[in-house]
């Protein structure tokens, strides 16, 4: 019933969707890549600072190295609960870089269901701040970034940072509404691969500023 135009142009105009995706990245190679073409230019903000991609870069590589230190490496879990500013940037990064897999964790959620999140993912570490430590369980072994950041600056950037794109960057627990919570595990590659997506015309661009407004335990 249609005619060879209208039959080419939606099975075929309309449904490119072929992508250039960096598939042997992993999410803090790329943003790496963006630091070296443009250091200066502003990556993160908050209501009282900013980051640069090249202080986003350092800072997160330092973190790295001391979580490095700490034994985090591919396959070990780092729990974590900040506030809201431009450090929560350098802490995810840095936890990527070291190779760990990251849990986001709710202050505010209650202390039964952070203990189990924490059990059942079997984290090994737990990045927050003195504040945000006083509200949350206190089986782990603990880095308080606003206390320890001064001996962290000291340290040299992790280089050795890749890893197969496959690694777990994240695990996200469902709401458990239906039955037990359940921890599902994104890896680099698919956090990559949604990114690329949002680059495609007329996606994302570099003049383009972002607000952050979902809670991090919150999967996009």
């Amino acid at each position: 019933m249609m005619p060879p135009a209208e039959r080419e142009l939606l099975l075929h105009t309309w449904n490119q969707t072929a992508l250039e995706v960096p598939h042997d990245l992993c999410l803090h190679e790329w943003i790496a890549q963006q630091a070296a073409k443009t250091p200066q230019r502003t990556a993160v903000s908050d209501t009282t600072s900013h980051l640069t991609y090249a202080e986003l870069d350092r800072q997160s590589g330092q973190l790295a190295t001391y979580l490095r230190q700490q034994g985090v490496e591919p396959g070990v879990v780092v729990a974590f609960s900040l506030a809201r500013t431009a450090r929560v940037l350098v802490a995810l990064l840095g936890m990527l870089k070291a190779g760990g897999t990251y849990l986001p964790l709710t202050a505010a959620l209650p202390s039964e269901r952070i203990q189990f999140m924490l059990d059942d993912a079997q984290a090994r570490l737990l990045l927050t701040e003195s504040q945000a430590a006083q509200e949350l369980p206190d089986p782990l072994p603990t880095v308080e970034l606003d206390r320890q950041w001064t001996d962290i600056a000291k340290l040299e950037p992790l280089t050795d940072c890749h890893y197969p794109p496959e690694t777990t960057a994240y695990i996200i627990y469902t709401s458990g509404s239906t039955g037990v919570p359940k921890g599902v595990p994104i890896s680099h590659n698919n956090i990559v691969n949604l990114t690329a997506s949002m680059l495609q015309e007329p996606g994302m661009t570099a003049e383009d500023k972002f607000l952050a407004v979902t809670p991090l335990s919150f999967d996009i």
